[in-house]
């Protein structure tokens, strides 16, 4: 659907990101490389307005305790930097605090 509805599809990131970034710590490997490839189709058209949505979700995501789900949601933050560095460098202060936290994570 992101694919097909492009911006338009920015209005349900708020219902779809929990939901993808729950399916990314799923115990089976064909639900979490489905959710990854999701997520990554899906950033591929971020715009502002979807920056705005999302970052707040992937910073609430690097507070959970599943290693996997934190290791996805940081290279999403990684690409969100090459997509709009503009938007991301307003945020810099939170997500720098979130992955200060998330580097201390004791799982290897």
């Amino acid at each position: 659907m992101a694919f097909s509805m492009g911006k338009s599809f920015e209005v349900y990131l708020p219902a779809i990101f929990p939901l993808i970034l729950g399916s990314i710590s799923d115990n089976k490997d064909v639900v979490r490389e489905a959710a990854i490839e999701c997520l990554k189709s899906i950033m591929a058209n971020f715009s502002n307005y979807a920056i705005k949505l999302a970052l707040p979700q992937f910073l609430d995501e690097l507070s959970r305790d599943n290693w996997r789900s934190k290791l996805a949601t940081v290279e999403a933050l990684g690409n969100m930097a090459y997509c709009a560095p503009k938007q991301i460098s307003a945020f810099l202060p939170k997500i720098v605090k979130h992955l200060r936290d998330t580097l201390n994570d004791t799982h290897e």
